[in-house]
């Protein structure tokens, strides 16, 4: 159980220890709103396939920024806040992207 059968079309894989843990707080904010997941994760994974090294957010509101700085982190992605609500972004050192 909890494991992907070769083949299988399911996209569940087991948990691992690399897996990222969030917070209650994180989760909560994720299920009252999972449109801003979807565009936080289209976000983040259009800044990896860019090959840029910097980029950021729009301003948002400082809940959607919460988990913004979660899924960045997550993606391995260097996250911090610059006023008045800006999340910005930058590949680690050591990214071939």
């Amino acid at each position: 159980m909890g494991e992907q059968k070769r083949g299988s079309s399911s996209s569940v894989a087991a948990p691992s220890a690399a897996s990222p843990s969030y917070t209650r707080r994180v989760l909560g904010l994720a299920r009252a709103a999972p449109q801003d997941v979807l565009e936080l994760e289209a976000a983040l994974d259009a800044f990896v396939g860019s090959g840029k090294r910097r980029d950021s957010l729009p301003p948002m509101p400082q809940p959607q920024r919460e988990l913004a700085h979660e899924l960045a982190k997550a993606h391995y992605i260097v996250h911090y806040t610059v006023p008045p609500a800006d999340c910005m972004l930058t590949a680690p050192a050591d990214c071939t992207c």
